[in-house]
């Protein structure tokens, strides 16, 4: 094992703190490492400030952070979600927390479902596509774009229906540079970020719920 050498310009004579000329990775062998035998490098450092060792060491400060806005916004859903992304490790979720019950208060759900059974007493498997905007939140950055599959039967004006519908919670795309910058865009490509460095995971989020009497 060879000492890095003083000439090297990272290195000085002052960098040695001992009189042992066979110091490995600047007197710290766990944290540097000097595979060439010319320089140390350190074992965190990555090719981005946040490499993807240190995103997991971050990791718990950047979920709480988010987890303080999303709790001040009482975007209920999205918690649940975002805490998941961090520590699920990518199982799925089904019918998380109160969001079935939020989208069937949906003003644009209950819209897009009384379309597709229009004219129709019985329907099977018929597909909803939504994808939920601002008007909704919550849904927004929890789900996004979700199709949902319909079946039921309708007595007395009344629908009985069996609603399933599943979506992958991620991040797939910089939408700052389709959407332009607002703070929502920014937050979605910081998302983008943790997940291609794997401080987060990617999961499924599957909904299978009941509604009846829907009119």
């Amino acid at each position: 094992m060879s000492a890095d050498d003083t000439w090297i310009p990272q290195m000085s004579v002052g960098d040695l703190f001992t009189p042992n000329l066979y110091l490995y990775g600047d007197n710290n062998p766990v944290m540097n490492v000097d595979p060439n035998g010319f320089a140390r490098k350190n074992v965190l450092d990555g090719p981005f400030p946040f490499s993807p060792w240190k995103l997991k060491l971050y990791a718990p400060i950047i979920w709480y952070a988010g987890d303080v806005y999303l709790k001040k916004n009482n975007l209920k859903n999205t918690r649940i979600c975002w805490k998941h992304a961090f520590y699920g490790d990518g199982k799925a979720l089904k019918n998380p927390g109160n969001m079935v019950d939020t989208i069937k208060k949906s003003e644009k759900f209950k819209k897009a479902l009384r379309s597709a059974l229009k004219n129709k007493t019985s329907v099977k498997k018929v597909k909803v596509a939504l994808n939920f905007g601002s008007a909704d939140n919550d849904l927004y950055l929890s789900l996004g774009k979700i199709d949902f599959y319909v079946t039921g039967t309708k007595t007395n004006g009344k629908w009985n229906l069996t609603i399933t519908g599943s979506d992958t919670f991620d991040f797939d795309e910089i939408r700052t540079i389709s959407g332009g910058f607002s703070a929502g865009n920014a937050a979605n490509d910081f998302g983008v970020f943790l997940q291609e460095y794997k401080a987060i995971k990617k999961y499924k989020i599957s909904l299978d719920f009941k509604y009846n009497s829907f009119s």
